[in-house]
């Protein structure tokens, strides 16, 4: 990102030996599941395809290597703009029901990169389900959703994690500032066979917390218009 000063800000630096982006838990056929957004080679098979300012990946999870399970599809758009657009989807591939599909997604931004990581602060307001990452020269991320997140935390990298026991997201409502890692977390209930199941995110940056609220209204206008 270039703020308005034209200084180049860094923004996203994930960790790739953990987590990022979507994941999700599940019950089939009375067992539990987690599907990781950085599963190996051997459980998920994946597609992908770009265009002008988008990408669409398919990802399909295999249980134990070899049985389809569930269909994930990630579809993104974003030019010109300190705006992600972001649809994921949940097919259930199998020929059963799929039980209480939880879905999260978990963001480490680390705003300005490591020279200032330590600095993050976060947010979540109950009212709007907006989650906003901070830090003290005052760039600010802003995750929104539809439909509204159902839990949601705000945690340190190590201390943020999802696994066949612990299925539920703490709904802490502020930390920092501090190295964080943030999570939004959807109910969708349980997927018939062959049905999908889906969430819209948009992603916004801005300097302060006015400018990036109206940019993630611009967001979702942008949205119904570029992710039909």
């Amino acid at each position: 990102m270039i703020d308005q000063t034209g200084y180049d800000r860094m923004l996203l630096m994930n960790p790739s030996n953990y987590m990022a982006g979507f994941w999700a838990t599940l019950v089939h056929e009375g067992q539990s599941h987690v599907i990781c957004s950085n599963e190996p080679t051997n459980k998920m098979k994946i597609e992908a395809e770009s265009g002008e300012g988008s990408a669409k990946v398919r990802a399909s999870f295999h249980d134990k290597g070899y049985t389809p399970l569930i269909e994930l599809e990630d579809t993104l758009w974003s030019r010109n703009k300190p705006i992600l657009l972001w649809c994921h989807s949940v097919k259930n591939t199998t020929d059963q029901v799929i039980r209480d599909l939880r879905v999260y997604l978990l963001m480490d931004f680390d705003i300005n990169g490591p020279q200032s990581y330590k600095d993050d602060m976060g947010r979540y307001d109950p009212k709007t389900g907006h989650m906003t990452v901070w830090d003290k020269e005052n760039l600010h991320v802003q995750l929104a959703s539809r439909p509204l997140p159902d839990s949601w935390d705000i945690s340190s990298p190590v201390k943020l994690k999802v696994d066949e026991t612990h299925r539920d997201l703490k709904r802490n409502l502020e930390m920092g500032p501090r190295d964080i890692v943030v999570g939004l977390q959807w109910n969708l209930g349980d997927i018939q066979p062959g049905e999908k199941a889906k969430v819209d995110v948009t992603i916004a940056s801005a300097v302060g917390l006015g400018e990036v609220s109206g940019l993630t209204q611009t967001a979702w206008d942008l949205f119904d218009k570029k992710m039909r």
